[in-house]
């Protein structure tokens, strides 16, 4: 199998600093997965991201040994291991017309990045993000200015060392597969300052992060009016077979009025679960499994499961409260029928209602900044994703992609209902998934990249909504067109600064 886009991966790579991250909706991401699913770069793992660019180079140096691609030299361009006191200067320029229910007209996102290697471990990163959109956004907490909003998207400190990993700040934190959302930490969810450490060699990784997340202000009757909110986690992940990957992750969050870090939800070593039950803490605690497979050339299958609560027994009243967990499931078949370049997938998720929705308070509910920190859509709902890739040159890709949403009126922001306790003893309680009136949805998409030039490609993309009960309203229709329109311009550079 020709690896056909490697040197131009390459050549990007080549102006990153080697500890540097790469955020996950970055292209390269694109590019990875394209190899994922052709059985190359499994040293980087597909369930936890972001992940360094030395990573990437030490998993496109396996690829380049094996395949003797032309090209492969450009990997001697990479800044060397060994080298300090190095730049870095990195500017992306997205500018897009849009016309879609969230945005219609011109749509400005611009990155400014600058970082610097002091130490061959150690390194200092920071990206300013400024939306001409985002203030216009009703989840977005922060300053607006004159119809912008900006933030620190990335602000962080890391060290690394034979295995080691220790990061201070703000940075995205993924763990789970999926399309475009995973259930436990996803994507969607704005960057979290966190603490966190890892270790791993080539067939086990561990993963430790304790964070803190937006203050909630709720009315609590003599109590201060806002709470203080931590994310702790802990994940391990093993290597079994080379196309094999399996993970277990736990995480904690946990707050409220006069709350302050719970040391025992901050250590690596315990069970959250076991914390949460024997008090006097209460935590909003979560496990996933992870896991993804090839069980043939070119044919990848993921899973992942969330367990947010489910009851066992049936002894008391409370045990007859519905199970609150998430499902994700999907496959991906390459090169299909001896087509090289194309991707068949599928991918079916499902989140019931109360998932992701603490019982212990307001604060509890596992948002930042309003924004799910799970999967994007929240819970109390289903969809279906299946579509065809094809990437003809590593220049030109296209994209045609099939939705069937199913939405019931159950939120993440919702207060935690517990109708189970006012039927009568001994009546069973029952309700449908998804809850209330479902909104029902099918998209239609189409969509294009040109990337001639390292620092300039562009995007186009349309699709078709048909929604039935809109909003939750019974009876009620919405038919609608979507249309963007991109073109982004990126601008890298590293000096010495010596």
């Amino acid at each position: 199998m020709p690896i056909r886009s490697i040197p131009f991966l390459l050549l990007f790579i080549a102006s990153q600093l080697m500890t540097q991250t790469i955020r996950p909706h970055h292209w390269i991401e694109h590019d990875v997965r394209y190899y994922w699913h052709r059985g190359l770069l499994w040293d980087l793992s597909p369930l936890e991201r972001p992940f360094m660019v030395q990573e990437l180079t030490m998993a496109l140096d396996s690829v380049a040994a094996v395949h003797n691609e032309p090209g492969v030299q450009l990997l001697n361009l990479l800044p060397s291991s060994d080298e300090s006191e190095r730049a870095l200067g990195w500017v992306l320029l997205d500018n897009a017309l849009r016309d879609d229910r969230s945005v219609k007209g011109w749509h400005a996102v611009q990155r400014a990045t600058i970082g610097a290697q002091i130490h061959p471990k150690l390194q200092v990163y920071g990206t300013f993000y400024v939306d001409n959109q985002l203030d216009a956004d009703t989840s977005y907490i922060g300053k607006r200015q004159s119809g912008v909003a900006a933030f620190m998207e990335q602000a962080y400190l890391l060290f690394h060392h034979k295995g080691w990993r220790l990061r201070f700040g703000r940075d995205y934190l993924v763990w789970g597969p999926g399309l475009d959302a995973s259930l436990h930490l996803s994507s969607a969810s704005r960057p979290i300052d966190h603490l966190f450490l890892s270790w791993q060699n080539r067939w086990l990784k561990f993963s430790f992060f304790t964070g803190s997340l937006d203050k909630t202000e709720y009315l609590v009757e003599d109590e201060p009016s806002e709470q203080n909110r931590y994310l702790s986690g802990h994940r391990l992940e093993v290597r079994p077979m080379q196309h094999l990957r399996i993970a277990l992750s736990e995480t904690a969050l946990f707050g409220g009025p006069n709350a302050g870090n719970d040391f025992a939800l901050m250590n690596p070593l315990l069970f959250y679960t076991g914390i949460q039950f024997n008090g006097p803490q209460t935590a909003n605690v979560m496990a996933s499994l992870d896991v993804v497979y090839m069980p043939a050339k070119n044919v990848t299958l993921y899973s992942s499961y969330l367990l947010d609560d489910i009851q066992f027994e049936k002894e008391a009243q409370d045990d007859q409260e519905p199970g609150e967990f998430g499902v994700l499931a999907g496959l991906n078949w390459s090169d299909p029928f001896l087509l090289r370049g194309m991707d068949i997938f599928a991918e079916y998720t499902r989140i019931t209602n109360r998932t992701y929705n603490g019982q212990g308070g307001m604060w509890e509910k596992y948002l930042h900044r309003n924004i799910p920190i799970g999967h994007m859509l929240g819970n109390d709902f289903d969809r279906l994703v299946a579509g065809i890739r094809y990437r003809p040159y590593s220049a030109v890709r296209f994209a045609l992609q099939y939705e069937h949403r199913r939405c019931g009126e159950g939120r993440i922001s919702d207060v935690f209902t517990t109708p189970w306790r006012d039927i009568p003893a001994g009546q069973i309680y029952t309700e449908p998934f998804p809850t209330g009136v479902v909104e029902q949805g099918d998209n239609y998409r189409c969509a294009a990249r040109w990337h001639p030039l390292l620092w300039l490609y562009g995007d186009i993309g349309i699709s078709y909504w048909h929604v039935k009960n809109a909003e939750n309203v019974s009876g009620a229709m919405d038919k609608f067109w979507e249309l963007s329109l991109n073109l982004s311009v990126e601008l890298l550079r590293t000096w010495s600064i010596r």
